[in-house]
């Protein structure tokens, strides 16, 4: 019952490869919230690494951010309708361009097999946010609505809400979710929040550096 959820990676891929490893070593099922690329210096290189763990560990989440979907949707020939994936078609996907046909496959069957959600007992994780009205299930939204909303509706009471997406100096700790971008890709830090799903309490919360270095 106990998980760790990490925030936006946003291309650091030393951060990306320290997670992985510390989920490993500690024996802990990771859920991974999404915006791996773009932002940082070595787009194709995190996602190799996350793609890989995606195959080593089965029971691991990944949940697709804003900027993996742009990703997707520029592979599919498709361009955000307002613009707003000029980073993505500049940094990311000539990386992807770049790639040779194993890593090109193996990297979009990552990306298309990426989750909108992943909801436990206690918690429920995602990389944005959704809307009011609150009792809309997540089923029946759409996935641009939950990697690009900001938050939680106030009036919202269901199961405490871990997400990313929104830039954050530190942890934050909100009435109904909790905010775990700390800016990692904007020279802050990836966290890792532990979480006990069976008692829906925090155990812990680790900091990576950009670097890769652990600081807790």
């Amino acid at each position: 019952m106990k998980y760790i959820v990490f925030g936006d990676i946003h291309a650091f891929p030393a951060a990306a490869s320290s997670a992985v490893h510390f989920a490993q070593n500690n024996q802990i099922t990771a859920i991974f919230l999404g915006d791996y690329i773009d932002r940082g210096p070595q787009n194709m290189q995190t996602l190799k690494i996350l793609s890989t763990a995606a195959i080593d560990n089965p029971d691991w989440s990944f949940i697709v951010g804003n900027h993996d979907k742009m990703l997707i949707d520029l592979i599919n020939g498709k361009s955000h309708r307002e613009g707003w994936d000029e980073r993505t078609k500049i940094e990311s996907f000539p990386e992807f361009g770049n790639l040779d046909a194993t890593d090109r496959k193996k990297i979009t069957d990552f990306l298309n097999n990426l989750s909108p959600y992943k909801e436990l007992n206690s918690f429920l994780c995602l990389h944005g946010g959704f809307l009011a009205p609150v009792d809309k299930p997540l089923l029946d939204r759409d996935l641009d609505e939950l990697v690009w909303t900001y938050g939680i509706p106030k009036e919202y009471k269901g199961k405490t809400v871990v997400r990313g997406h929104e830039p954050t100096k530190e942890i934050a700790f909100l009435k109904n979710n909790i905010n775990i971008n700390t800016e990692c890709g904007y020279g802050g830090f990836l966290t890792g929040l532990v979480i006990d799903d069976g008692c829906g309490s925090i155990i812990s919360q680790i900091k990576i550096l950009e670097s890769g270095k652990l600081l807790s």
